[in-house]
C-alpha cells in the first residue's frame, strides 16, 4: 500500500531540511554524497536520451507509420508523414545545438547563421535540393563577413530516424569536427553579412 507524507506544516519542515527528493529506483543512505557534473548525468538523461522508442513489435514510430498505409486517408497519411518528418529534422536541430553550445562554443550556430557554399558545384547541388523541395530560389547572391565561419559536411547531421539521442549526440559532435571536404558541403556564415554581389536574379 502507497504511504503518502502528511504535509502539514510544511512551510516549517522546509526550513530546518532542506529540500526534498523522491526516491524512486535505487535506494539511498544517510550521509551519501552524489555529485552532478559533465561525466556523471541523472536517470532523466538516460531514460529520454539514451533510448529509441518502439512498440511491442519493435516498430519505430516511422514505420509504423508507413504500415497504416491501407488503413488511412491519403491526406491523414500524408499529414503523419510531413508532421513526423518536420518534429524529426526539428529534434536534429535542437540536438545540435546542444552539442555545439557544450563542445564548439567558438563555431556560429545554426540558428544564428546564413547558409552558403564555397564553390558553384556545391550551390547548384543545394539548389537541385532547394527544388527537390519546392523550395523556389529567387536569387543566387555573393556574401562576405566579419563573424564567425563554419564549413561543414551537412551529410555528416544527426539522423532523422529513430536513432536514440545519445546516437544522435555523437552524431552532431562528428557533425561538427568534420572536415570541410565532404559530400554535401555547407558554409555556415554568422556575424555582420555583406550582400557584395548579385549573380542571378530569377524575379
Amino acid at each position: 500500500m502507497t504511504k503518502y507524507l502528511n504535509c502539514e506544516n510544511n512551510d516549517k519542515r522546509r526550513d530546518s531540511l532542506g529540500y526534498y527528493h523522491l526516491v524512486t529506483r535505487k535506494p539511498m543512505y544517510k550521509g551519501q554524497k552524489i555529485n552532478f557534473g559533465s561525466h556523471h548525468k541523472n536517470r532523466l538523461y538516460y531514460f529520454f536520451l539514451e533510448n529509441g522508442f518502439s512498440d511491442l513489435k519493435e516498430r519505430t514510430l516511422d514505420q509504423a507509420i508507413s504500415e497504416l498505409d491501407s488503413k488511412l486517408e491519403e491526406n491523414e497519411i500524408e499529414f503523419l508523414k510531413n508532421a513526423f518528418d518536420h518534429s524529426s529534422k526539428a529534434i536534429r536541430e535542437v540536438v545540435t545545438e546542444m552539442v555545439r553550445l557544450e563542445h564548439f562554443p567558438e563555431l556560429p550556430s545554426r540558428f544564428e547563421c546564413l547558409y552558403g557554399t564555397e564553390d558553384l558545384n556545391s550551390l547548384a547541388q543545394w539548389q537541385k535540393i532547394f527544388t527537390s523541395y519546392n523550395r523556389e530560389v529567387i536569387q543566387i547572391v555573393n556574401l562576405e563577413t566579419n563573424g564567425k565561419i563554419f564549413k561543414g559536411n551537412a551529410a555528416l547531421l544527426p539522423s532523422i530516424e529513430n536513432k536514440s539521442f545519445l546516437e544522435k549526440i555523437e552524431q552532431a559532435k562528428i557533425y561538427w569536427s568534420s572536415p570541410s571536404e565532404n559530400i554535401l558541403s555547407e558554409v555556415l556564415i554568422g556575424g555582420e553579412i555583406t550582400v557584395t554581389k548579385i549573380i542571378e536574379d530569377y524575379q
